[in-house]
């Protein structure tokens, strides 16, 4: 069923909304107090990977492979991540995992797969420690 809603920004917008009645109810409820409309929500994004290149801006980053698409994606996803990564190189970590961490973190930011990061954008940086361990810890 088509419906017009007032997302949370104040825009309004037609939304397809299916299942039952009453889930119906509950999601344009929930779109209406809480979600951005889609203009909004592209302005929030690139605010928000313009913020992360920023910020990574001096890190001398390797550059990134793929299509043109790929690449403008990864760079937002990788700054943001980087960003993330950072806490692996708090000197208050003991000398022994201090090691451990910045050998990750050296791996972790020489990525150049731009396919890599986005395939890695829902994990955080602690999540790939773990789960690639032998890659980075050889």
């Amino acid at each position: 069923m088509k419906t017009t809603i007032t997302y949370a920004c104040g825009h309004e917008g037609t939304v397809q909304l299916y299942s039952k009645s009453i889930d119906r109810d509950r999601k344009k409820t929930w779109l209406e107090q809480n979600a951005l409309c889609p203009d909004c929500q592209k302005k929030q994004r690139e605010k928000e990977t313009k913020k992360a290149l920023e910020d990574t801006a001096g890190l001398d980053l390797p550059v990134l492979k793929g299509s043109r698409k790929q690449i403008e994606w990864a760079r937002g996803i990788r700054a943001k991540k980087v960003e993330e990564a950072a806490i692996f190189l708090d000197p208050k970590l003991p000398k022994e995992i201090q090691e451990k961490a910045d050998k990750f973190y050296h791996w972790y930011i020489s990525h150049t797969d731009a396919s890599w990061w986005i395939d890695h954008r829902y994990d955080s940086p602690k999540v790939t420690a773990r789960l690639n361990r032998k890659a980075w810890n050889g």
